[in-house]
């Protein structure tokens, strides 16, 4: 088994983050969530929040994610959000 997966962020605006990464905690419409390498098929509303994740090389991340929809399948998680921003980079949030 994988101990990565690919995780793909993507806005109307731009490829935010596209890489592997060893695990996920975001918000979903029920709560907080964590995805691991794999993980079971979802298809799940994301809420406003920051995700977390740590790519292949141990580096972790935090990003802050508007609403959006998030797809697990085949060892690759897909979040299509309305905006995504880096916390040094606020002012780009859309809210």
């Amino acid at each position: 088994m994988n101990n990565h997966f690919k995780l793909h962020i993507l806005t109307p605006h731009c490829d935010f983050f596209n890489d592997t990464v060893l695990h996920l905690k975001i918000m979903d419409s029920k709560g907080p969530m964590e995805i691991l390498p794999n993980h079971m098929y979802l298809v799940t509303m994301i809420k406003p929040s920051s995700a977390e994740f740590t790519d292949s090389n141990g580096k972790i991340y935090t990003a802050l994610i508007s609403e959006g929809i998030m797809k697990v399948h085949d060892n690759t998680v897909v979040l299509l959000c309305k905006n995504a921003a880096w916390p040094e980079n606020t002012d780009d949030v859309i809210p």
